[in-house]
């Protein structure tokens, strides 16, 4: 189940492209940042295009974890992405990185190689294809909040829509337990590192211009994105978000529930362990 926020009201959607007003689009740019859940995001995201009839292509500005399935592509060649791209319905592409991450990082312990972003001249060709383009724009090592560094997000040249992902089992834990750069959490808050994260922290961090808004322009649609509202608690907590954010003027926002991802985050897990 998909939720969208607005106006006080929760009105559900069918898929993530009506929720983010997207059906109208034929080629949007989509730049994934935040927390935990951007790949599962972006998974989603591409197979309701690939389901449309009009596959996506998936790529990072940073880093991702590059998995075992034919539709990667780790190079820079035109004709094999859309090779892919048609063949697969999507098409995730990346440059290897020659250091290998440890898995640890992720809860595991063996060594696991990923990709970086594209040159430039490259991701300019790809959006010239006028097809749909999912970035994932930030890293959180899944962890379910995060204040961005000063050199993060990485929000790409033309993008049309931001997504910030925040998840909501991070309410009620300890700052250095659930937020990825908790010092900066900390300090936007004006907390300690060991003090609870509550609702309209989460709010506040999703509205504000060092969190949540960091890099995003005029002429960008911005969303928040609350995943794993599983409990009533959580769906409690949810509307409290919502409610704080749209006291700060930020009335775009989906909610979801692990029904909805729970498919893609498991591929996502499989993949990384």
């Amino acid at each position: 189940m998909i939720l969208s926020y607005e106006s006080g009201r929760m009105t559900e959607k069918k898929s993530y492209r009506e929720a983010l007003r997207l059906e109208g689009s034929v080629s949007p740019i989509l730049s994934i940042t935040g927390a935990g859940g951007k790949t599962t995001t972006a998974l989603h995201l591409a197979y309701e295009y690939k389901d449309v009839g009009n596959p996506a292509v998936v790529m990072t500005s940073t880093h991702l974890a590059i998995w075992d399935q034919p539709w990667f592509l780790l190079e820079e060649s035109m004709e094999k992405l859309q090779q892919i791209r048609r063949r697969y319905g999507q098409v995730w592409v990346g440059i290897p990185m020659t250091k290998r991450q440890k898995k640890e990082d992720l809860g595991g312990s063996l060594p696991m190689q990923k990709m970086k972003a594209v040159s430039e001249a490259f991701f300019k060709e790809i959006c010239e294809l006028g097809v749909p383009v999912i970035v994932e724009a930030d890293g959180a090592r899944r962890m379910p909040c995060k204040v961005p560094a000063a050199h993060e997000p990485v929000i790409v040249p033309r993008t049309t829509t931001v997504c910030s992902v925040y998840g909501l089992d991070a309410i009620g834990q300890r700052i250095c337990d659930c937020c990825f750069r908790p010092e900066l959490a900390a300090e936007v808050l004006g907390k300690r590192e060991t003090d609870r994260l509550e609702a309209a922290d989460l709010a506040k961090i999703a509205a504000d211009g060092n969190g949540g808004c960091k890099g995003v322009k005029r002429g960008m649609d911005h969303w928040v994105i609350l995943n794993k509202a599983d409990t009533d608690q959580r769906k409690e907590s949810a509307e409290e978000v919502c409610r704080e954010l749209e006291r700060y003027g930020n009335r775009r926002i989906l909610i979801t529930f692990s029904e909805e991802t729970e498919r893609s985050e498991m591929f996502v897990q499989k993949q990384q362990n």
